[in-house]
């Protein structure tokens, strides 16, 4: 089966996190995709990419790889950063997104429950010191 691929290197910054939106976009516009189909795979590349950014040591200088395939049916997306191992008992935990109280809203911890709420299926892998 034919997969169409495409692969780039974006700083570990929040303007790298645009311009890996932006490729995505383009790859994303050689499918027929509903529009909120396509909102909601960009939303899940720029958290997790927010994430890596924000949480796990990445330096501005750091380089975060993002690799986008499909054959059609599947999507698949794979980030690599040199950042600190995540925490896998975080990612196996039930999430939730509920809404609380504007009080009782912490400043992060949303992220991975939106992430599990918008796409199919969130795995993690350390390898090579490379997440």
């Amino acid at each position: 089966m034919i997969r169409n691929r495409l692969t780039t290197r974006v700083a570990a910054t929040f303007d790298g996190i645009r311009h890996a939106a932006d490729a995505l976009r383009g790859f994303l516009g050689t499918y027929e995709l509903p529009p909120v189909a396509s909102s909601r795979i960009e939303l899940a590349l720029v958290e997790s990419m927010n994430n890596i950014v924000e949480h796990s040591g990445v330096q501005p200088s750091d380089m975060i790889d993002v690799r986008l395939s499909s054959n059609g049916a599947v999507l698949e997306i794979v980030l690599a950063d040199p950042g600190a191992p995540f925490d896998v008992e975080q990612m196996n935990r039930e999430v939730t997104i509920e809404a609380p109280a504007a009080a009782e809203m912490e400043d992060h911890g949303r992220g991975l429950s939106l992430i599990r709420a918008v796409i199919d299926r969130v795995a993690f892998t350390r390898e090579h010191g490379q997440n």
